[in-house]
């Protein structure tokens, strides 16, 4: 039996099923089998977002947690995971605020009457 002969409901659910690595790999097999091939590659592309987590938003971390539970398949898409505080209790999963840049930049300059005037004068 030809692989090509397979109904088109088989070759989407195998396309549903086959590794993440290897889908884009799948599709590209035959025109036929990337028509079949359609919504487990949107799911692919989607999934792309989760490369790289972070937990300045926790709610993110926290769905991302418990969709791995009902799909172990999409941790394969994760890369990176950065914690970007310590928090040693429920209370703490907030998400964090950060200073505005124009904010953090007139902190950090001083006042122009604070700089000394340079004199000239000596160079000659």
């Amino acid at each position: 039996m030809n692989f090509e002969s397979l109904p088109n409901e088989v070759l989407a659910l195998i396309a549903a099923v086959v590794h993440p690595s290897t889908i884009v790999s799948y599709a590209l097999t035959s025109k036929r089998i990337w028509k079949c091939s359609v919504k487990a590659l949107e799911l692919h592309r989607t999934r792309l977002s989760y490369r790289f987590v972070h937990d300045r938003s926790p709610q993110g971390v926290v769905s991302l947690l418990r969709s791995l539970i009902g799909d172990t398949s999409l941790s394969w898409y994760i890369r990176r995971l950065e914690s970007w505080a310590a928090r040693d209790k429920w209370e703490g999963w907030k998400p964090l605020t950060f200073v505005n840049a124009v904010e953090s930049t007139r902190l950090l300059t001083a006042p122009e009457e604070a700089i000394p005037e340079i004199d000239n004068a000596d160079e000659g």
